[in-house]
């Protein structure tokens, strides 16, 4: 009921039909939840073995790389006959997309189930991410590769995983690059929410207030560390875990869309491909959000553009980042034309997106933003962006 809606000034509303635990050895809870159940691990190649540990003498199937609808298929076709109880994904946001497709497929025989309302079929997923970021952990949305080679969402609120899970312990290892490009991703889902101009609402205002001073905060300090700490990575996934609530009720901007086309034509992970455009998108909108940033500044404690600005571009210098989008570039071909019809397509676009923009404010957006990269411009110039919003 009602799974097309999204608040409007005349109208406003949240929902999430999940459940969140968070806590240092969280995963404990995983053998009771199981107890009595015919149970499958969908778990990352990668982390196997953590799966074995974590729960010795239970079924799983692995995968690995990007979630395609050609794997879904493949895995579909080669599960036992047993009715499953319970799924439960251990991995990062590509197990996740596949996890939830699974469980879809298992449930309904179809993926093809977009603004499908909640169901009580089996088998019911459990979420332990080993990756932050994506927020695949936490929303409406699985994400699948189709043989056209664009990403296709399905969003439904039947494929919200039943439980999450965020243990620090099982997301530490991750490396502090992931950790940081995974940091980023989340900011960029709290930044565009909090933004828009009409689907955003109290719930995820209360979101983005929260957990965006904390993720500054949290990424900065696992880039100066030698060793991230246990609170610093529990405060990254938790943001990461609410940033996924929150685009299940606000959909995400134009940051987000740019880069979701740009990795249909360059072979990126998706946090790489927000880096591109993070600053040319920036110095756009903040002119048309000054009420959102002095919202920020109260509980920042100081005025956020520049704390915003200064963290990422120092933070982002120390990734690899640039280099792969560089790499990308010169290996392969780019199309700005196929890059602009892609982002147009998104129509939501012109109705949330707090500044003016058509066709050639996003021609010049893209054009800037790439000119920047190819000139392995590494550092975020913050000047203009300052200039442009002296009255925030």
């Amino acid at each position: 009921m009602l799974d097309r809606f999204f608040s409007s000034p005349a109208e406003g509303g949240f929902h999430w039909p999940g459940r969140l635990i968070a806590g240092s050895g969280a995963h404990r809870h995983v053998a009771a939840l199981k107890e009595g159940k015919q149970t499958l691990i969908i778990a990352d190649a990668a982390v196997a073995g953590l799966a074995h540990a974590l729960l010795p003498e239970t079924p799983f199937i692995t995968v690995s790389g990007e979630p395609t609808e050609a794997a879904l298929a493949l895995l579909a076709a080669s599960l036992p006959g047993d009715r499953w109880d319970l799924l439960i994904a251990i991995g990062g946001g590509s197990t996740m997309d596949m996890a939830k497709a699974i469980a879809l497929m298992l449930r309904h025989g179809t993926i093809a189930v977009k603004d499908h309302p909640r169901t009580d079929k089996a088998p019911r997923l459990i979420a332990i991410p080993t990756l932050s970021g994506s927020g695949a952990e936490t929303s409406r949305f699985s994400l699948l590769t189709g043989s056209d080679g664009l990403k296709h969402a399905r969003r439904t609120w039947d494929a919200v995983p039943d439980l999450t899970i965020i243990d620090p312990s099982l997301i530490a290892s991750a490396g502090r690059e992931r950790l940081i490009l995974g940091a980023f991703d989340t900011f960029i889902h709290l930044w565009e929410t909090f933004i828009c101009r009409t689907e955003r609402n109290a719930a995820t205002d209360m979101i983005a207030l929260a957990h965006l001073p904390k993720l500054l905060e949290s990424a900065a300090r696992v880039d100066s560390a030698a060793e991230p700490e246990p609170d610093e990575v529990k405060a990254l996934a938790l943001a990461s875990a609410w940033g996924g609530i929150a685009i299940s009720n606000v959909r995400t901007g134009l940051i987000h869309t740019l880069a979701e086309c740009l990795a249909a034509q360059l072979p990126l992970p998706h946090p790489v491909t927000l880096t591109v455009f993070f600053p040319a998108v920036m110095a756009h909108v903040v002119p048309f959000v000054p009420d959102r940033l002095q919202a920020l500044s109260t509980v920042i404690g100081h005025p956020a553009l520049p704390r915003i600005m200064n963290t990422w571009s120092s933070v982002l210098t120390t990734t690899s980042a640039t280099p792969q989008v560089v790499e990308a570039l010169n290996k392969h071909p780019f199309d700005e034309a196929a890059l602009l019809t892609s982002v147009l397509r998104d129509t939501v676009l012109q109705k949330e997106h707090p500044a003016p923009i058509d066709v050639s404010v996003i021609t010049a957006l893209i054009r800037e933003a790439i000119a920047r990269v190819r000139e392995s411009k590494t550092r975020i110039n913050t000047d203009a962006i300052w200039t442009s919003s002296l009255s925030i």
